[in-house]
Formats: C-alpha cells, sequence, structure tokens
C-alpha cells in the first residue's frame, strides 16, 4: 500500500494536508446498524418505519442516517454520521440502539462499532 496513512506519514503533513484527506484531527467516524423485523414490512410499513427513524434522527442531535431494506431476508440495514464535520459520539450510537430497541417492529438489532468514514 503505497499511500498508507501511517503515523509518520501524517506528522509529516501540514494541517490542510491533514484536514484534505481527512486523518489525524480531522478524521471522521460513523457506525452501521442492521436489524430484523418480527414479519416483513410491507414497502408502505418500511416507508414510515423510515420515516420515523429519519424524523428520530433529526431530533437527537448533529447526526445524519439512512437505511435500505434486503429484498432476500428482509433485513434492514443503515448507517450513522453526524451532519457536519466531525463524528457521532457514543451518546448518539446508544440512543439509536435504544430507539430501536424500543420499536415494537424490531426483533434483533445490532449496532457495529465505530469505523473510518473515508477508509
Amino acid at each position: 500500500m503505497p499511500h498508507a496513512n501511517t503515523r509518520t506519514r501524517i506528522r509529516g503533513m501540514n494541517r490542510r494536508q491533514r484536514k484534505k484527506i481527512r486523518v489525524g484531527e480531522f478524521q471522521e467516524f460513523v457506525f452501521a446498524f442492521r436489524l430484523a423485523t418480527h414479519a416483513p414490512l410491507s414497502a408502505s410499513e418500511f416507508a414510515h418505519f423510515s420515516e420515523a427513524f429519519g424524523r428520530f434522527v433529526g431530533d437527537t442531535g448533529p447526526i445524519v442516517g439512512g437505511m435500505a431494506r434486503l429484498e432476500e431476508d428482509g433485513a434492514i440495514f443503515g448507517s450513522v454520521a453526524s451532519r457536519d464535520r466531525g463524528s457521532p459520539s457514543e451518546a448518539n450510537r446508544a440512543a439509536v440502539e435504544g430507539w430501536f430497541s424500543a420499536r415494537a417492529e424490531v426483533a434483533t438489532i445490532e449496532v457495529g462499532p465505530m469505523f473510518d468514514a473515508w477508509r
């Protein structure tokens, strides 16, 4: 990997370069989720569920999220990121997991760890 963002390489960059490629103090993280419902959601049920999630995320803080449904097994997956530069907090992560857990439609929820949004 010729352009690996090693600690030595990052130390040799100035602030503008680190910001441009989002490393060091400008690194941004996101988290993903995957859930299963008790019964497959129809298109309109999924639309309502997705809209409710969008309203929740909008009210939770400076984060944005999106989701999609896998047609094969009916699983729903998505991710959450910061609305502005930066990363969602662990509190945002816990709030999203709690919201899904409280929904009657959701049978299981897996919220993954934070990972680099740009790598």
